[in-house]
């Protein structure tokens, strides 16, 4: 779980570095301190991960059944997550960023879990 986490988190922070070309810019008009947006992520990548089971001992014994709950997990916290930009009036959060954040991180997750 803390794997997980961790790696959601720096996920993040690198997708952010590299489409913003620093650790300032956007998120410093929006208003949101990136750190915590991190940590956040992080800590939902795994709560959603951990309901959908992947927690369990001896719960997967092939990669492609592992795969396909990951990418289930992943489109649920994009459909979390958008809806929560809306109402926090965030509209302004790069689309590419959300595009390659929800790219990256299922096969970062698949990777360390291969």
């Amino acid at each position: 779980m803390l794997a997980d986490g961790l790696a959601a988190a720096v996920v993040f922070l690198l997708i952010s570095f590299v489409r913003f070309r620093g650790w300032t810019g956007t998120w410093s008009g929006l208003a949101i301190d990136i750190r915590l947006a991190a940590i956040g992520f992080g800590i939902i990548w795994v709560v959603v991960l951990w309901y959908h089971g992947l927690y369990r001992l001896r719960a997967r014994w092939r990669l492609r059944s592992e795969a396909i709950d990951i990418l289930r997990s992943n489109l649920l916290v994009a459909s979390l997550n958008l809806p929560a930009l809306f109402i926090f009036q965030q509209e302004d959060v790069s689309r590419l960023f959300l595009v390659a954040l929800f790219t990256v991180q299922p096969l970062v997750t698949l990777a360390i879990r291969g």
